[in-house]
């Protein structure tokens, strides 16, 4: 991570060699996975895709804030939100 945040021709090859970047399950990582994010997707953060829900960060003792998933829209510019409102992976009953 040292590399990324103080060298920034090696932060510029990896927000160059990448399109796009898919972070899941947002709402569980913690300040230095966020840092490391913001780094690898640069200044543009153009294509940046993150899953995740608020109401199932589960990993606090270990760190995680969701307080990244809660402020994401406000960091970001030109942010969409895609709500999925149906539960696809388990039956009613289950539910």
């Amino acid at each position: 991570m040292m590399q990324l945040m103080e060298r920034e021709i090696v932060r510029h090859d990896v927000s160059q060699e990448y399109e796009f970047f898919l972070i899941d399950e947002f709402q569980d990582i913690n300040p230095q996975q966020y840092q490391i994010v913001k780094h690898m997707v640069g200044k543009g953060n153009a294509n940046l895709f993150i899953v995740g829900d608020e109401d199932q960060s589960i990993y606090g003792w270990r760190g995680a804030n969701v307080h990244n998933i809660l402020t994401f829209k406000d960091r970001y510019d030109n942010v969409s939100v895609h709500k999925l409102l149906v539960n696809f992976r388990s039956t009613k009953a289950i539910v």
